[in-house]
């Protein structure tokens, strides 16, 4: 690589690039080889070569000249003798702003989420400080995975796993398509060789089949739009091996089926235009049900957009004696492709070029919430995890009432989305309405759907809620309510929670703690008194499950825990007994039996989840169940019986295929307290439906057919029947 290389990639998005630019990027190079003369890098090469690579990587999504001259020079103050201060004063303070936020993030060395939260912050504020310091560490740790071969063998698990949970996900928030996707891929190579080995042949020998195919039904589709006198560029397209690697993990799919490894991409004049080749792609080729997406319509957070669909090609002459394969097919306008493939670089333009536009409000909104971070000073050892969890794990796409889309971490509830909206409307968040319908409010929200928060003025943030909000925006909020509370609330509180705690492991109180565990808990924890102790879990600060790790060893707590759904008390005859109760489909939950009907074993039970005393147990003909009015809190509970016998039915269950399909099958058998022996599952070929074959454990026959009525009723399935076995 040569730095006129490097300035030709450069003009050919920039052709009126001003001279004082051109000479920047140059005066950079220069002081860059003569601060890194007869400096090797560990592969071999000099120095240089690594951020003249750096640099080049940044035209290639269009970046901006002094981003350009930063890649050259942003390793110069660590690497030489040569100071921040000597850059400010060769390239003015813009310059060595940039370099210094490069020296702050490279600072950083991710080993997992037990680091300390300030190595996280340090990068955090480094790259809020200025876009461009995300583009110049993105190509840098692009070119550094190139070249991890150089590395020292025990090092390069460790960067390739930094570089798949910080900095992939850094690239995909901010759309650079092209960037992200290669970064994954060098980072599967290093973590899972043999999986990334084995998919890799996998997927050449493929191509080498698909690649006849794909130019055949190319050529055909282009003579559709033809047709239709639509003009438009025609692409192929190779999904990258990570995405189909996480496609199948997540699916437990094999190659074969997943169908859109290979696709056609249509680049069309404008948005109209698109869905007009679309009608005619539809007109012609067969649409795979449930397979069609309108990224137009509802872009992605990181503002990418695009039609796509997966279609069978209908025989022709193209196609002439080849097997008919699904096709998926992307349809966009020149200026998606161009945000798809460099994203946010695109918004981030030389100002005087005057071709900028704002970034998209998501990810500015992204950027903001990184600088905000600085604004927090408390190291919390727990706060790490909540901060990836917000920031880098998978994003789920809901809509608000009037059809906004919001963006959240996968498994956030209606609490993060009320929070989300205002902290008022969190506070006073009752119930939430998911597309159209009441839900609790610890619901996982799933993509798509659509919320309505219902509020009441009197009603206030619950305890509880802390147990299953995702956000670190809602909670540090109603952490922050709770602190609000005066003194004595939050005392009475904390010691409420803490001898539930107590109490449900059969641990007695904290009253009744020995002087010596509570001297030790003070040593342990940043507080002058036991009264400041119960303050901090009452306002949520402190979480009762810590604070019992700190009181008990881990051993005492696990024998406690394996104990906890057997519930002591005395029965009506007055002997005592422990007699055992099953919440379906809940492990670890604090179990009450209600003096109003006061069940007893043999009795029809169900349960009640409570706002913050666990599952209330209540006779199912008892008044109290009869006047509840969220029904949607009942569960299903039951007497543990004594072991039975019990057979095998076996149940064969057709659906049209969709997300999210085996969990809810696996849901309502929970529900129903019928154990599943065993499940597998075929795709139908080229239907997109699919055979799933279900090993029940039965100790009533006549469950059977109440459970097939059930199964029956989930969303796309539309055949159940019994069979004598497989």
């Amino acid at each position: 690589m040569d730095i006129q290389t490097v300035l030709r990639s450069l003009k050919t998005y920039w052709p009126d690039l001003p001279k004082k630019d051109e000479d920047l990027v140059l005066r950079a190079y220069d002081f860059a080889v003569q601060a890194h003369k007869g400096q090797i890098r560990n592969n071999g090469e000099p120095v240089i070569q690594h951020p003249l690579n750096a640099a080049y990587l940044l035209t290639t999504v269009h970046a901006d000249p002094i981003s350009l001259a930063v890649a050259l020079l942003h390793d110069v103050p660590e690497d030489t003798s040569v100071s921040i201060e000597d850059i400010e004063k060769e390239f003015g303070q813009e310059v060595a702003v940039l370099v210094s936020g490069m020296i702050k993030v490279s600072k950083v060395r991710y080993y997992g989420d037990d680091q300390q939260i300030e190595n996280l912050r340090r990068l955090f504020l480094a790259m809020a400080s200025d876009v461009r310091v995300l583009f110049v560490k993105l190509a840098d740790r692009l070119h550094n995975m190139r070249t991890l071969d150089g590395v020292k063998p025990h090092k390069r698990s460790r960067i390739a796993r930094e570089t798949l949970e910080i900095y992939a996900p850094i690239a995909d928030r901010l759309g650079i398509y092209q960037i992200k996707c290669e970064l994954e891929d060098l980072s599967f190579k290093y973590i899972w060789p043999a999986d990334y080995e084995d998919l890799d042949k996998k997927m050449s020998r493929e191509y080498g089949h698909r690649e006849k195919y794909m130019a055949a039904a190319k050529k055909a589709l282009a003579d559709i739009l033809r047709k239709e006198k639509i003009d438009a560029e025609i692409t192929g397209r190779v999904k990258h091996l990570y995405s189909i690697y996480k496609k199948m993990k997540s699916k437990g799919k094999d190659l074969e089926e997943i169908y859109d490894k290979f696709a056609l991409r249509v680049i069309v004049k404008n948005i109209q235009v698109c869905y007009g080749a679309l009608g005619a792609i539809h007109a012609t080729w067969r649409p795979m049900p449930r397979r069609f997406k309108d990224y137009i319509a509802v872009p992605k957070v990181n503002g990418y957009q695009s039609l796509h669909t997966t279609v069978f090609p209908a025989p022709c002459s193209e196609l002439k004696g080849q097997s008919i394969r699904p096709v998926e097919v992307q349809i966009r306008t020149l200026r998606m492709q161009e945000e798809a493939e460099f994203g946010a670089a695109v918004h981030w333009l030389y100002s005087e070029r005057k071709q900028s536009v704002p970034l998209s409000s998501a990810q500015r909104a992204w950027i903001e919430d990184l600088a905000r971070l600085q604004k927090s000073t408390a190291s919390n050892p727990e706060l790490a995890k909540e901060l990836l969890n917000d920031i880098f794990q998978d994003r789920i796409y809901v809509l608000t009432p009037m059809g906004d889309v919001r963006d959240l971490p996968k498994g956030a509830t209606p609490v993060d989305f009320a929070y989300g909206l205002h902290t008022d409307i969190g506070h006073s968040c009752k119930m939430a309405k998911i597309n159209g319908k009441i839900k609790p409010l610890d619901y996982e929200l799933q993509n798509g759907d659509q919320i309505e928060i219902l509020t009441k003025s009197e009603a206030t943030p619950n305890h509880y809620w802390l147990t299953f909000v995702k956000t670190n925006n809602a909670r540090s909020k109603i952490k922050a309510w709770f602190k609000a509370q005066n003194k004595t609330a939050r005392l009475n509180l904390g010691r409420k929670i803490v001898d539930r705690e107590l109490e449900r492991l059969n641990l007695g109180s904290f009253v009744k703690l020995s002087p010596i565990k509570k001297k030790s808990l003070l040593r342990e924890l940043p507080y002058a008194t036991t009264d400041e102790v119960l303050m901090a879990v009452g306002d949520g600060s402190l979480s009762p499950d810590y604070l019992l790790r700190k009181i008990f060893s881990r051993n005492d707590l696990l024998v406690k825990r394996k104990r906890q759904r057997i519930i002591p008390r005395l029965s009506r005859f007055g002997k005592a007994k422990l007699d055992k109760i099953v919440v379906a489909g809940v492990g670890d939950v604090l179990i009450h039996l209600k003096e109003c009907c006061d069940p007893q074993p043999g009795d029809q039970i169900i349960g009640y989840i409570t706002n913050n005393n666990g599952v209330s147990v209540h006779r199912k003909d008892c008044p109290v169940v009869k006047s509840i009015t969220h029904k949607e809190r009942l569960i299903s509970v039951s007497w543990e019986k004594e072991q039975q016998d019990v057979y095998h039915a076996y149940i064969k269950l057709q659906a049209h295929d969709r997300s999210n399909l085996l969990r809810d099958i696996t849901a309502l058998l929970s529900s129903l307290n019928i154990g599943l022996h065993g499940v597998s599952s075929h795709h139908q070929e080229g239907k997109g439906d699919v055979d799933i074959n279900l090993t029940l454990n039965l100790s009533d026959v006549g469950l059977l057919n109440n459970v097939m009525k059930k199964l029956e009723e989930i969303e796309e399935v539309y055949q159940v029947q019994r069979v004598k076995q497989w």
